[in-house]
């Protein structure tokens, strides 16, 4: 008499092929990718940025001054530095799109 083969059971914390995690390519840059690259506090301090913005602006992703001219709307970036003044509760003054339009056209 054959008997049918017996399913294993899967349940959720088992490994079903521990093959299958090797077959996915590790996280590695790519061979053209070049390594990421900052401004540093004097740059942004020669275009009239405020010492104590440049950190918020970093944290924005404006880590470059090619990054900050290529801005085309000030009234966004500012809008966007209040809000992460707001979140963050930090003790800073105020920006206006005009004072943020000023740092750009430098």
């Amino acid at each position: 008499m054959n008997w049918p083969e017996k399913k294993p059971e899967l349940k959720f914390n088992q490994f079903i092929c521990p093959t299958v995690i090797s077959c996915f390519p590790q996280m590695k840059p790519e061979a053209g990718q070049k390594p990421k690259v900052e401004s540093q506090k004097s740059e942004y301090l020669e275009l009239g940025v405020p010492e104590e913005w440049v950190d918020p602006l970093q944290a924005l992703g404006i880590d470059t001054i090619d990054k900050l001219k290529e801005v085309e709307k000030p009234g966004k970036l500012a809008n966007d530095l209040n809000g992460y003044k707001k979140k963050n509760k930090l003790d800073l003054p105020g920006l206006s799109p005009e004072i943020v339009g000023e740092w750009i056209k430098s």
